[in-house]
């Protein structure tokens, strides 16, 4: 398949690790896979071209660069002639679909990513355009999510069916359990080797609810009397986010037992040198940082977010968002498991190394893009038809034709 991937930027969110990492495997499948980007940078950038795929820098020169981008870009790709088109996030969205009735013949596929924004966390800005967006939908044949719980978020924000579920996929470096020495790293941090080390990575943005988890830490260590359980904080690559973490950490009284390690490309060495990984989000879609963190074999903690428990199953903890008592329960818990040595590491390792890996997330895009083409080509994806599919309650064609649950993801 000839395939236009549509993204703003490759910046270090789990979208765009997640495109890549798509990408990477679609053109080591012999497909040939060309990105347009808005703005050619960002860590990815390098990671793609060394793949070997072609990148076109659609030269977006700001926000308020609108119709000679969009015309700009509706030409480059009409030249490429892809039989798909697949985009990511919400602006990216929009912008296949304005372009899609110039192209008849092509696939379009949207990427929908993340669990409805809402104005507690985010911009003004952000949460229109991001209502906004679905309701371009009917320039788009099939939207895809990486949670089952995202569809009915995409459908109550007006979205129009198909859907197909496509789990997130782990990348090589997690897969093969990169060996990483767990001293070299807890003495740079300070941690001694004896401590138990409770993990958190993300970008600490507001819908991470860093609070949460400070008070929950807090109220683990009074409570348990423990002097030997740390708390590791990983990421905050914007300065506000990370100065609210450390003013939340602050506020708990737990400054004594948290190191701040900061943004970091590669979280491996600090998955290294954790033990127990605890999510505190009030909302998510299919969390990446926790995905990869079971990969790695630590205990989990997290709320009950978007398709947490499906990565999480009865390895670990799942606790409800915004509750620090009960996952201030959930730590004790854990810490108390894993000092016993009742946990089963190796099974948890096992169960997500094998569902989910970066060659099953190519082979059910593969299979999907390649049924929806010729479901396009046979006059099953009309505007008319998939109004039909809204109506009826019907999410998806492949689960209507019993091919599989398009809730499933794989």
């Amino acid at each position: 398949m000839r395939i236009a991937f549509l993204m703003r930027i490759l910046e270090t969110g789990g979208t765009e690790r997640q495109a890549t990492l798509l990408m990477q495997e679609l053109a080591r499948r012999g497909h040939e896979i060309t990105l347009f980007v808005f703005y050619a940078r960002g860590p990815f950038l390098d990671v793609v071209k060394d793949s070997g795929i072609t990148v076109v820098d659609l030269e977006k020169s700001g926000r308020w660069d609108s119709i000679a981008f969009i015309t700009r870009t509706l030409r480059l790709i009409r030249d490429y002639d892809p039989e798909v088109l697949y985009s990511f996030l919400s602006i990216p969205n929009a912008v296949s679909a304005m372009i899609s009735m110039a192209l008849p013949n092509t696939l379009v596929v949207w990427g929908v990513r993340g669990q409805r924004v809402t104005l507690k966390d985010s911009s003004w800005l952000r949460y229109v355009s991001e209502r906004a967006a679905l309701l371009f939908s009917a320039g788009a044949d099939l939207v895809t999510v990486n949670s089952k719980a995202l569809v009915d978020d995409c459908l109550a924000g007006g979205c129009l069916p198909p859907f197909e579920v496509v789990y997130n996929g782990l990348p090589a470096s997690l897969e093969d359990g990169s060996g990483i020495s767990r001293q070299e790293v807890r003495q740079q941090l300070g941690i001694p080797e004896g401590d138990t080390v409770l993990c958190h990575v993300s970008r600490l943005a507001p819908v991470k609810d860093i609070p949460t988890l400070f008070e929950a830490y807090s109220r683990f260590l009074k409570q348990s009397g423990r002097t030997d359980v740390r708390m590791l904080i990983v990421g905050g690559d914007r300065k506000p986010w990370l100065d609210n973490a450390r003013r939340a950490c602050k506020d708990a009284g737990v400054c004594a037992n948290t190191v701040f390690a900061g943004p970091q490309r590669d979280v491996r060495p600090y998955l290294s040198a954790s033990d127990i990984f605890v999510l505190s989000s009030r909302l998510e879609s299919f969390p990446n940082s926790l995905l990869e963190a079971a990969a790695y074999g630590l205990m989990c903690i997290t709320t009950d977010v978007g398709d947490a428990a499906e990565i999480v199953q009865d390895y670990g903890f799942v606790v409800p968002p915004e509750d620090p008592k009960a996952m201030s329960v959930a730590m004790m818990e854990a810490v108390e498991r894993l000092k016993s040595g009742s946990w089963n590491r190796d099974a948890q390792i096992s169960y997500i190394r094998g569902r989910f890996t970066r060659q099953a997330l190519a082979r059910r895009v593969e299979d999907m893009l390649q049924y929806y083409m010729e479901s396009k080509r046979r006059g099953k994806l009309t505007l008319k038809a998939r109004l039909r599919m809204r109506l009826s309650g019907s999410v998806s064609l492949m689960d209507e034709d019993g091919r599989q649950d398009g809730r499933e993801g794989f």
